[in-house]
């Protein structure tokens, strides 16, 4: 057995799931492969070896909702806050010198949106990147090379992602952070339902202040963070009575991702008006 599947084998036993997911991200876009069990993902890696060698990055994350929250960009100084905290990670990977993600074990699987509040809370708490904290979050698969341009060294060759630990283990604060997210949860949706009765407080006009995609996009309150300017925006419009057809028309002309497919920017459209749709009415 070569250290690449010893390694990748380590990693899929700390995070136990019935089927991962996996992404190769390269110049032309992200190619997945979703739902296939550790066997099928352990048989793909002469694939996965090749398409690292070409340059491509190699991520892996457990399918669906699940047990697992994946905290990205801890260092040195704030990773080992994880365990004095009582959040010790079931695994963690460093993904380049000084740069570290950690995954948390929970008891049981987190829906969506409790997912990302989990992801997002605990990235603020721990010093995470928050750009990148939701329910489903790829992270890097060890034992192969991160291939952005920064890291490569004089001799021409990039690090390899190192996982660290493999424990596995819940984390033992897992049933008090639950209880903490359960708390939060039902403060926001008070909070929200507390606009938007102010919204029907207060009848939208075609003629006030111009809701435009830049002023969402360009707005300090959603830096790092487009796809919830998107929804921003799609709320106000929808909120001022905008034909959903020209919100359309909009998301389409200043689509976000650099990929190309008709299909995947139609789904990404109709998912985010469906969802302001949802919130504002």
């Amino acid at each position: 057995m070569d250290k690449t599947e010893n390694t990748l084998r380590q990693l899929l036993a700390a995070l136990p799931a019935p089927d991962y997911d996996i992404g190769v991200l390269a110049d032309k876009g992200m190619y997945r492969v979703e739902a296939a069990p550790a066997s099928r993902i352990l048989r793909m890696l002469p694939f996965l070896k090749h398409r690292n060698a070409q340059g491509a990055h190699i991520y892996l994350r457990p399918t669906g909702e699940s047990c697992y929250t994946l905290l990205d960009d801890l260092t040195a100084v704030t990773l080992p806050r994880l365990t004095a905290g009582g959040y010790a990670p079931a695994a963690v990977v460093e993904t380049s010198p000084g740069s570290f993600q950690a995954w948390l074990r929970h008891p049981q699987p987190f829906p969506k949106e409790l997912g990302t509040l989990a992801a997002k809370t605990l990235a603020e708490q721990f010093g995470a990147d928050r750009s990148a904290a939701d329910w489903r979050r790829f992270g890097r698969a060890p034992g192969f090379t991160n291939r952005k341009p920064q890291h490569r060294n004089q001799s021409g060759l990039y690090p390899f992602a190192h996982l660290l630990s493999s424990t596995g283990t819940v984390f033992p604060e897992a049933d008090a952070f639950r209880a903490r997210l359960l708390t939060l949860q039902q403060e926001a949706e008070a909070e929200r339902a507390a606009v938007r009765l102010s919204f029907a407080a207060r009848p939208f006009s075609r003629y006030a202040t111009p809701v435009t995609l830049s002023r969402f996009r360009s707005s300090p309150n959603y830096h790092g963070r487009p796809a919830a300017a998107d929804m921003a925006f799609c709320i106000a419009a929808v909120a001022q009575g905008w034909p959903e057809s020209d919100i359309a028309a909009a998301l389409s002309c200043d689509y976000l991702s650099h990929n190309t497919s008709r299909s995947r920017q139609a789904a990404y459209i109709q998912r985010t008006l469906s969802k302001a749709i949802r919130w504002a009415a």
